[in-house]
């Protein structure tokens, strides 16, 4: 019984663990663009407000 119990405990520790990894690999991707990314935005309007 302590075998399955502590097996569920390592299963539970490592979910989580990896749970708090994907939510730090998410949270440092960058919220902002990068100059060359507004650029091409800003062209982008620009030719669809000629037309």
């Amino acid at each position: 019984m302590n075998k399955i119990r502590s097996t569920i405990l390592l299963l539970c520790a490592v979910v989580l663990a990896g749970f708090g990894i994907t939510a730090q690999a998410q949270s440092t991707r960058p919220y902002r663009l990068s100059d060359r990314e507004v650029e091409q935005n800003i062209r982008r309007l620009e030719t669809r407000a000629d037309n």
